[in-house]
């Protein structure tokens, strides 16, 4: 016996009815997302960037430091930002950052070399000119094994044309002027202390200092056609270099 169409009716609304109103599960949706902590810096505005240089090869510790920096010139203002990073779990960790000014006038000209002889690359950069160009000033940075981080030399920018003496085991400043002065210091905390200073004029004078800062003359001689431009008599000072 065939059911009636109504009958078939009535039982399609009763089951649509009960489709509708069974209470299904809303879905789960997986949020994969991996959460990234960084400690907020305050970031230079980019807009005014004109040089950038980075290194990870050659400073401090190779392949795990890195030393960044950037110049800025803003309307009449010229500065550098100078970060220093350390390598932990494939991670570069920030340890110092450093706000200087600069002259507008130079490239920064960053240099990567070791002034202090524990062969780990230190950091120096162009700050300013004196003596219509020759007399480069350098900010030092000198790597900290320690603490690993670098160190500002705070009074490097007074000593124009630095280098390092690898005889003395100091460093070397070189002064043009009306006569020329080779300086020699040595790094005490985060400064540079003289010990010796050569002058070249119409004769040749040498001083040597205390701890505290006191000269005393120890050698006076006419000049020759044999002397270099920078003081080189080495064996002279190295009672000195203390």
């Amino acid at each position: 016996m065939r059911p009636k169409p109504i009958t078939c009716l009535i039982l399609l609304s009763v089951l649509l009815l009960a489709a509708c109103g069974e209470k299904r599960p809303a879905p789960v949706v997986q949020h994969l997302h991996k959460e990234i902590k960084a400690k907020p810096k305050t970031m230079p505005d980019k807009h005014g960037l004109t040089e950038s240089f980075t290194d990870s090869l050659n400073i401090g510790r190779k392949g795990f430091n890195k030393v960044s920096l950037e110049q800025f010139k803003i309307e009449d203002s010229t500065y550098v930002v100078i970060r220093f990073f350390s390598k932990h779990a494939d991670k570069w960790i920030i340890k110092n950052e450093f706000h200087l000014p600069k002259d507008g006038i130079t490239s920064s000209d960053p240099s990567v070399s070791d002034f202090n002889n524990d062969v780990l690359n230190d950091f120096t950069f162009i700050s300013a000119i004196a003596a219509r160009g020759g007399n480069e000033i350098r900010t030092l940075f000198i790597y900290d094994k320690k603490n690993d981080e670098l160190i500002l030399i705070k009074n490097s920018d007074t000593f124009p044309n630095l280098s390092y003496n690898q005889e003395l085991n100091c460093i070397e400043a070189f002064a043009l002027s009306g006569c020329n002065s080779t300086i020699f210091a040595t790094i005490e905390a985060d400064s540079l202390r003289t010990f010796a200073r050569a002058d070249q004029c119409d004769s040749i004078k040498v001083f040597a200092y205390d701890k505290k800062g006191e000269e005393k003359l120890i050698l006076k001689r006419s000049i020759n056609a044999d002397d270099a431009m920078d003081f080189t008599d080495y064996n002279l000072l190295k009672n000195y270099r203390k």
